[in-house]
Parts: C-alpha cells; structure tokens; sequence
C-alpha cells in the first residue's frame, strides 16, 4: 500500500510541476516591453499581444517560436502586421458608427 500512495504522491508532485512549467512559458511576455523602431513606439506584450502574435505565425505559416528569438527582420514584420490590424480595426469600428 505504501508503495502505491508513494507513486500517486510522485505521479501528483510531477504533473503539477509540469502544469506550472507550462503556464509559466505562456506568460514568460507579460512584464515585457519592446521597441518597434520602425513606428517609432512600444509594445508592452500581454496576452492579448501573445494571441495576435500567434495568428501572425500561423497567416504567415511561420514555425512557433519565441519573439525575442526571431530574427530582427522578422521582429520588423510582425510590427507592421501588428500596426494594420489596428489601423483595420479602427476603420472597421469607425464604419460600424457611421449613419446611413
């Protein structure tokens, strides 16, 4: 019997550090700011940030990677799909209120 609570107690301790492990790499951005140099402004990256990140690499049919290991180039491109989903963004709520 002590055999087995032992394994469940490992089986628990094990998940549960796997679990945290986890869900700590998927906020790893959240204190994090970077510099878009070509906007000239800055990105605090959030979860939101993370999402849109994550669409970027799947529209451009990119490999997951982290974004501070991309690339300089590549760090550029997502900048400036970022800033035209706002810009689409803004038109489209701009269009949403307009009287007909």
């Amino acid at each position: 019997m002590k055999k087995t609570s032992g394994r469940f107690v490992f089986l628990v301790l094990t998940g549960a550090l796997a679990v945290s492990a986890f869900t700590t790499s998927c906020y790893e951005h959240r204190d994090s700011r970077y510099y878009d140099a070509s906007n000239r402004d800055y990105h605090r990256w959030s979860v939101d940030e993370d999402a849109y990140y994550q669409r970027w690499e799947k529209e451009n049919r990119r490999e997951h990677r982290e974004f501070e290991k991309r690339q300089k180039e590549q760090q550029k491109e997502y900048w400036e799909w970022r800033h035209k989903q706002d810009h689409d963004r803004d038109r489209d709520h701009d269009h949403d209120h307009d009287k007909h």
